[in-house]
């Protein structure tokens, strides 16, 4: 029994200890955005939202404000990148970003429990 309550509470101490990590990294995030919001958004420097690479690290951090419940967050950067993406039919790797970003949204919607909206965008992205 003792070797029970002092696997308890040192799971509550590694607990405790991921909780501040995952808030740092929020954090971090956080910043990262909105540096990217007021220096990368003119004509002579990249965004997070339309350039290759870097759309790629606007969804690895949707992704992970997804898993810890910052939906609002996903949402925004899903828009940017539909946003900037939008009208590109004719570019195969727009197109992907677009619909890989309605497709994050509608996740995003089925998560928050808005299944008529999520079923309305899955049927867009197909």
């Amino acid at each position: 029994m003792a070797d029970v309550l002092a696997w308890g509470q040192s799971w509550g101490s590694y607990k405790s200890h991921l909780t501040k990590h995952k808030q740092l990294i929020i954090s971090g995030l956080d910043a990262c955005i909105r540096n990217d919001e007021e220096f990368g958004c003119t004509a002579d420097k990249t965004s997070l939202c339309t350039s290759g690479d870097l759309v790629d690290v606007a969804f690895a951090f949707a992704s992970f404000y997804l898993d810890h419940g910052h939906y609002s967050d996903v949402r925004t950067l899903y828009m940017c990148i539909m946003d900037h993406n939008a009208g590109s039919s004719d570019d195969n790797i727009s197109r992907r970003y677009f619909l890989n970003a309605q497709e994050g949204i509608a996740i995003t919607n089925m998560f928050e429990g808005r299944y008529p909206e999520a079923e309305i965008m899955c049927r867009e992205v197909l």
